[in-house]
């Protein structure tokens, strides 16, 4: 959840040194140099944040002038962070009880080989999405990843309480992927989640887009339906019924010019961008499953996450997005969500994602390049 406008601006002034005195809807500042000279503010200002107000005084908002001042000043501060959390209170069989309750597999087993105490680092990620179309919608998504086991969860927690509850010691150690592996996983993790966010807008955008090519076919069907009802009524033929046939296929084409214009009106582009990494690292339960599929086996760690009070989910590591269900590939035992193992379109056969990025191995159709 985001922080209120009116208390990142007061936070942030004193920061830098101002004196802030809190008056209902606004403040009253008292500001030194030389934060009066980077704001454009004078020694002693009244700030409001609510442009209805009827005090002279500098107005806040997240479009005003003076805000955006402020990412002047804060500079590249807040890019990323890093902080410990104190270890959970939990009970072995309580998580190994809720961690199981998460672990479904279609097509294999598991055991439970060993539970032990970790270091486990979480990177909560904050990106800024833009999505353009007819019209535009923005918005910010937020995402919590195991860097150890790349397990992604949506965050809709309070940032302050898990800050607050922070240590103020070193940041230890952990056992993490590859940044690569990370960052990759973050990306797919928002976009999915991105989308989830904008369904009602698209499913909105799709209905006005049904709506406007149904009037616009249903127009130039009228028109075609009144040149055949002419021929046929005249009973015309050789070069006149040409001629009006003719007439019929400029109609036609005209119809998929403006059925064409509509879709790329239309089209959604989403585009997104980081913000914000905050890394938090903490001493917690890990549950490692011996996973089995036919003669073999993997071990894979499952965390307890503190964070979100409950145990981490399977990740398809494919495309990082949690399911209520898994499959485990042949080769090298993968776990997959049910669209990431899913039929291959033209022999109908499962493949893995992971191990075959570039399309089914077996009918070899449709082959992408390697990325």
């Amino acid at each position: 959840m985001t922080r209120p406008i009116h208390l990142f601006t007061s936070d942030l002034l004193e920061y830098y040194g101002a004196v802030i005195e809190q008056t209902g809807e606004s403040v009253n500042a008292v500001i030194p140099e030389p934060l009066r000279s980077q704001l454009g503010l004078p020694e002693y200002a009244n700030i409001t944040f609510s442009p209805d107000s009827a005090e002279i005084s500098f107005l806040v908002s997240y479009g005003s002038d003076l805000f955006k001042g402020f990412s002047k000043l804060i500079g590249k501060r807040g890019y990323f962070s890093e902080v410990q959390l104190p270890s959970p209170q939990i009970r072995a069989e309580k998580f190994e009880k809720k961690a199981c309750e998460k672990v479904v597999l279609k097509n294999a087993v598991y055991d439970i080989e060993k539970q032990e105490i970790k270091n486990i680092s979480y990177l909560l990620s904050y990106y800024k999405y833009h999505a353009v179309s007819e019209e535009k919608k923005e918005g910010i998504s937020s995402v919590l990843i195991n860097e150890c086991n790349l397990s992604a969860n949506p965050f809709y927690g309070e940032i302050d309480e898990l800050l607050a509850a922070s240590r103020q010691e070193t940041v230890q150690s952990a056992e993490k992927q590859e940044i690569s592996s990370v960052l990759a996983t973050i990306k797919s993790a928002h976009s999915y989640l991105v989308l989830e966010e904008l369904e009602e807008f698209t499913n909105s955008l799709e209905r006005r887009l049904n709506n406007d090519v149904r009037r616009v076919n249903e127009y130039y069907r009228t028109l075609i339906n009144e040149i055949n009802d002419r021929i046929r009524i005249r009973n015309l033929f050789g070069e006149e019924k040409d001629k009006y046939l003719s007439k019929i296929k400029t109609i036609e084409t005209e119809m998929k010019f403006k059925e064409q214009d509509l879709i790329d009106r239309y089209t959604l582009n989403i585009s997104i961008e980081p913000l914000s990494f905050i890394r938090f690292t903490v001493k917690t339960p890990v549950l490692w499953l011996r996973l089995k599929r036919r003669k073999e086996s993997r071990l894979f760690p499952l965390a307890y996450n503190s964070i979100l009070k409950t145990a981490d989910l399977l990740p398809c590591e494919s495309c990082f997005k949690h399911d209520s269900s898994y499959y485990i590939c042949d080769d090298k035992l993968h776990i997959l969500c049910n669209e990431c193992f899913s039929e291959c379109p033209d022999c109908e056969k499962q493949y893995c994602r992971v191990c075959h990025k570039t399309g089914c191995p077996r009918c070899k159709k449709n082959l992408k390049p390697e990325q």
